[in-house]
């Protein structure tokens, strides 16, 4: 009996082995197999890819972090300029008025001299001076103005307006040393 299972074993193998159908079952299998780790392998890249989407995802969300943050930064540091700017431009402003006002007063005060020494004076002298005072007082006139003006131009006006008061305080200088001039 071992014979018969034996030859029946062996049959069966010799007629698996030019069984077409077999071979056919068995590159079934193969292609099963083969799907199998094909999908095995896409699960696995699209893993790879979700991991790398996610790390590209948490990078680009990472660069547009560090971008805002550097755009706040840029921001703060324009601000901060910009303070120090308007700081600047008010210290300007403040000296200039300062510089302006110290030098209407010294020319007051040196007309106020030259007007007590104009009253004694008579005759063409005396109307030379008072033609002469008429003009200083025009000129004072301006210069009482234009520091007036000053102090409520705006910052982007306030350069052409300095360099106007600064010619009116010279034409004004002039005049009181022409005042002089006449005594």
């Amino acid at each position: 009996m071992n014979r018969i299972v034996i030859v029946s074993t062996l049959a069966l193998v010799a007629a698996c082995a030019s069984d077409p159908h077999k071979e056919v079952r068995t590159a079934d299998s193969q292609l099963t197999q083969a799907q199998i780790e094909a999908q095995h392998d896409h699960r696995a890249q699209v893993q790879d890819n979700n991991a790398d989407t996610a790390s590209t995802r948490a990078d680009n969300q990472q660069e547009l972090a560090d971008t805002h943050a550097d755009s706040k930064v840029a921001v703060v540091e324009a601000r901060s300029d910009a303070d120090k700017a308007r700081i600047e431009m008010r210290e300007a402003r403040d000296k200039f008025d300062i510089d302006a006002k110290r030098r209407f007063d010294t020319t007051e005060a040196k007309v106020d001299e030259l007007r007590a020494r104009g009253n004694k004076l008579t005759g063409k002298k005396r109307a030379l001076f008072d033609t002469e005072m008429r003009t200083y007082m025009l000129s004072r006139g301006h210069v009482l103005e234009k520091m007036s003006e000053i102090k409520s131009t705006p910052d982007a006006q306030w350069s052409r307006d300095r360099d106007l008061l600064e010619q009116s305080l010279s034409s004004f200088e002039r005049n009181a040393e022409r005042l002089e001039e006449k005594l």
